[in-house]
């Protein structure tokens, strides 16, 4: 799985800040230095930019209140205001109270409805359900999810992120039109494939039903990701046809320059005639002819 590298104390030791951040002024630089951990946390925020903008697109956990607390509160706020008289002084300030934890209960009940900051998925994460969901840290989960994610499309694709900038930030936008994907799926486990909406009339409240609007969004996501992937393929069948054709372009020079340099040695050879060729075969079978008697001879002393 693609891992991020954790920085290290010794890191935030190294690293300069002036490098980091040339531009800014001297008294955030200050501030910087002088906080550790502020400094990890911007090395790591800096990490993930350079592994790809995927990684700052995990989301941070966040989940809804118990509602139930809330939901005793209010009653015992109730009980108070019914047996509190109107010109009770506290009545007023009572009745705005209650009024605003109702508004705060009507949320917690339906909190994808109006908290837009709420985890999709968080009625099945098991977190979650045992209480011990990392709030305002990034889900375990999808964290993971993006890891394999990018290891797969780097080896699928075989991109080398030092070197192939193109290729990588199109994998970045696979991964994350994947999580978007992976998010809507969550969702609609824990929802219905239509949505009530309530619509004020003439005649008071309707309701009708629509499409899951998560529906929508993963079928234009899907698209979106297709349309990368093709253009991923074919980026790559492109540079396979042009090293392809490179190499047929080499070899075809390499045959031509062979193909003239045959056609000049032809034409060296008719104008100096057979006479030097005859000649050399002459002279080597004579030096056969020298070479066996001088076999012979030496034979001939043994």
């Amino acid at each position: 799985m693609f891992k991020l590298k954790k920085i290290t104390d010794e890191d935030v030791v190294r690293y300069n800040t002036d490098n980091i951040f040339p531009d800014i002024t001297d008294e955030l630089k200050a501030v910087i230095n002088i906080k550790n951990d502020l400094k990890k946390g911007i090395l790591n925020y800096l990490l993930k930019d350079r592994a790809g903008h995927q990684f700052n697109a995990i989301r941070l956990c966040s989940v809804p209140e118990d509602v139930a607390p809330y939901e005793e509160e209010l009653e015992d706020l109730k009980m108070d205001l019914e047996e509190m008289a109107d010109d009770d002084i506290r009545y007023k300030n009572l009745q705005k109270s209650v009024r605003k934890l109702e508004r705060k209960v009507k949320k917690l009940k339906d909190p994808h409805k109006y908290m837009d900051t709420i985890c999709e998925s968080f009625k099945s994460c098991p977190l979650y359900r045992s209480g011990d969901a990392p709030e305002g840290c990034f889900c375990p989960f999808e964290y993971r999810l993006v890891g394999e994610w990018t290891e797969g499309y780097l080896q699928e694709f075989e991109v080398d992120i030092s070197m192939q900038g193109v290729d990588k930030s199109m994998i970045s936008q696979l991964v994350v039109s994947d999580l978007i994907i992976y998010r809507c799926m969550k969702a609609i486990s824990t929802t219905s494939l239509v949505e009530i909406g309530e619509k004020q009339g003439d005649f008071g409240i309707t309701y009708e039903k629509k499409i899951n609007s998560y529906l929508d969004i993963k079928e234009k996501e899907t698209k979106n990701r297709l349309k990368i992937l093709n253009n991923m393929v074919g980026t790559r069948a492109d540079k396979k046809k042009f090293k392809v054709e490179n190499t047929k372009s080499n070899q075809l020079e390499t045959a031509e320059g062979g193909m003239k340099q045959l056609i000049k040695d032809k034409e060296s050879i008719r104008k100096t005639g057979m006479k030097t060729l005859i000649s050399v075969n002459e002279e080597s079978k004579g030096d056969k002819n020298d070479s066996k008697g001088d076999n012979e001879i030496i034979k001939g002393d043994h």
